[in-house]
C-alpha cells in the first residue's frame, strides 16, 4: 500500500489519481483587469474561468 494512502484508517474511497481540482481567488488590479477582459473577449471565451483554465494550460506547457 502507498505511504499517503490512509483510504484505510479513514474508511473513505481513494481519490483518482488522474484528476485534480484546484480552487484559487486573484485579485487583479484595474490596468489587469482590463487586459483580462479584453483577452477574454477576443478570444470569444464565455467566462472568466474558460480564460483561467486557458492561462494555466499555457502555463504549463500544454496549450496548442
Amino acid at each position: 500500500m502507498e505511504k499517503n494512502d490512509l483510504s484505510h484508517k479513514t474508511k473513505r474511497k481513494p481519490r483518482p489519481i488522474r484528476e485534480v481540482s484546484v480552487a484559487f481567488h486573484i485579485t487583479l488590479n484595474t490596468e489587469e483587469g482590463e487586459v483580462f477582459e479584453r483577452k477574454r473577449e477576443n478570444l470569444g471565451l464565455a467566462t472568466k474561468a474558460a480564460l483561467g483554465r486557458m492561462l494555466i494550460r499555457q502555463g504549463l506547457g500544454l496549450a496548442d
